[in-house]
């Protein structure tokens, strides 16, 4: 008799972490931390503007004196390639901020969807691995 091979409920768990790390960790939580408030005095892109997944390094000077900020091709950082003498406010705990007095929105519902994506497949995951347990432990 063939013994029916069963779904590793690890992979989901595993992903899910994955996704949790990635959207949350990695972007929300990094957005997050940013504080600033200031008039960009110096901005230098690098490699070169347009390259794949370039950085933008910006100096503001603002109330507390002078910032050093580098903005990253992700949403956990400010938009890249904002030009000298544009003013910036974004306070840290708040995930949208301002620029030249315009705000700038983060994309929350995208991020509310996939960590609650992330969140049901661990809980998907953990559900299956406790059913395989439970039934392990029936047939022993």
């Amino acid at each position: 008799m063939t013994e029916k091979k069963q779904f590793n409920p690890l992979v989901l768990i595993i992903w899910g972490l994955w996704m949790l790390w990635g959207f949350g960790l990695s972007t929300v939580w990094t957005r997050l931390k940013i504080d600033v408030d200031g008039v960009i005095t110096a901005s230098e892109d690098s490699p070169s503007k347009g390259a794949p997944r370039y950085a933008t390094k910006y100096t503001l000077k603002g109330p507390s004196g002078e910032q050093t900020v580098i903005a990253g091709p992700t949403d956990g950082s400010l938009e890249r390639s904002m030009p000298v003498g544009t003013r910036i406010r974004k306070q840290k705990w708040q995930l949208d901020y301002e620029r030249d007095g315009q705000r700038i929105k983060f994309p929350v519902l995208f991020y509310d969807l996939v960590l609650g994506v992330a969140i049901g497949v661990i809980v998907w995951g953990v559900m299956i691995w406790r059913k395989q347990r439970s039934s392990a432990g029936a047939i022993s």
